[in-house]
């Protein structure tokens, strides 16, 4: 009888770890930049077609302005930092804007960020580069925590099949 009563308890309690360790998973999935970054659909932009710019590592609800810098500079707009921080924008460039290498510019409070563009007279082939967006979720807890579990059910299925043995009952597997 105590050996049922120790094979029920090892199951509540390997439910109960396992609900715990999925709940606290959940809440660490997301990870954030560790520092502000500006990423461009493309470093090589044709005039009179779209140019995509995306600043991460600001305050929720700061202000994010970006700039496509030449002479004249042309603004290309400002928005609001979502609740990660990043804010983004997609302009088409104009086509009276000079060919040539430049700049993109954004600005979040006293965080300020340069990235290189070749703005294009002709149309060609543009090349989406920059850095990967964090997604998904880091499962090295939620993995190493599942082995702990199946590995002290294991052993408790083992102390309670020795102990029913010494005891003189047989427990079903």
């Amino acid at each position: 009888m105590r050996a049922t009563q120790l094979l029920k308890a090892s199951a509540i309690v390997a439910v109960v770890g396992l609900a715990t360790l999925l709940s606290a998973s959940a809440a660490s999935a997301q990870g954030y930049p560790s520092g502000p970054t500006l990423t461009l659909t493309s470093t090589t932009v044709p005039r009179g077609t779209p140019l995509g710019a995306t600043m991460t590592g600001c305050l929720p609800g700061q202000t994010i302005t970006f700039v496509l810098n030449g002479n004249p500079p042309f603004a290309m707009g400002s928005v609001t930092a979502g609740p990660t921080g990043t804010g983004s924008i997609n302009v088409t460039v104009p086509s009276t804007f000079p060919a040539g290498p430049t700049s993109v510019t954004s600005t979040c409070g006293t965080q300020t960020l340069t990235s290189a563009v070749t703005i294009t007279s002709t149309t060609t082939t543009t090349v989406t580069t920059g850095n990967l967006p964090t997604t998904g979720s880091d499962t090295d807890g939620l993995v190493r925590g599942g082995i702990a579990l199946v590995v002290t059910g294991a052993l408790l299925t083992v102390a309670a099949t020795a102990f029913a043995r010494k005891r003189g009952q047989h427990v079903a597997s």
